[in-house]
């Protein structure tokens, strides 16, 4: 599909509206319901691309995005990477926030086109990449975030490996999870909770507690 397609796609299933913990900012989200999940995986599958996780708001990834508004101070003026960035929510308000630079990274290629129509919405910069995050250069970086990674095995291993490696590497990792399968267990104390609004054809519940955690060489 050409990009003028995927956008037309993604505006035919979903619609510019405000994550539940992150109102300040818009993303194209499809309706999270089980249909039009199925419908939309269907889709994607016909054509060799994975599920649509970006059309939906994650409760890591809000977490995480609540976080950094909360503290922009904690990010300001710093070079960010999105790992595993779906639509985009951790990039946005990292930018939102006065990060010097942020790169959003994901394997989907629809994900960079969703990305970058949440950008334009809300009027904000941001990179998209697609590729492995393990081939860029961490040296380019001061922090990374990632929020909802821990959902499959393999990703989940792949995921550590590259964030434990980060963190040798003098960058900072903020997690954002609500406590999924795979979430490491030398994950003790978060440094904030928040209860996400959530769909229970998503989460199974209507409130999803989700915490993040921020990793450093210095711990």
């Amino acid at each position: 599909m050409t990009p003028k397609q995927i956008r037309n796609f993604v505006k035919s299933h979903a619609n510019l509206s405000h994550p539940s913990l992150v109102p300040e900012l818009k993303l194209w989200l499809a309706d999270e319901s089980t249909e039009l999940w199925h419908a939309t995986e269907t889709a994607l599958n016909s054509i060799n691309l994975p599920p649509p996780f970006w059309a939906f708001a994650w409760p890591g990834g809000q977490a995480i995005a609540r976080f950094i508004i909360d503290n922009p101070e904690l990010i300001f003026k710093k070079r960010i990477l999105d790992f595993g960035a779906g639509g985009g929510i951790c990039s946005l308000a990292a930018a939102y926030s006065g990060s010097k630079e942020v790169v959003a990274v994901d394997l989907d290629p629809f994900a960079a086109i969703v990305q970058s129509m949440n950008s334009e919405a809300n009027s904000l910069k941001i990179e998209t990449v697609t590729q492995n995050a393990s081939e860029l250069t961490l040296d380019n970086f001061d922090i990374i975030l990632a929020g909802d990674v821990f959902y499959d095995r393999t990703e989940s291993r792949i995921a550590v490996e590259f964030l434990l490696e980060a963190v040798k590497n003098g960058i900072t990792v903020f997690i954002g999870d609500p406590g999924r399968t795979y979430l490491p267990d030398w994950l003790k104390t978060p440094i904030a909770n928040y209860s996400v609004p959530t769909s229970k054809d998503l989460e199974q519940k209507t409130v999803t507690e989700t915490n993040v955690w921020m990793i450093t060489n210095k711990v």
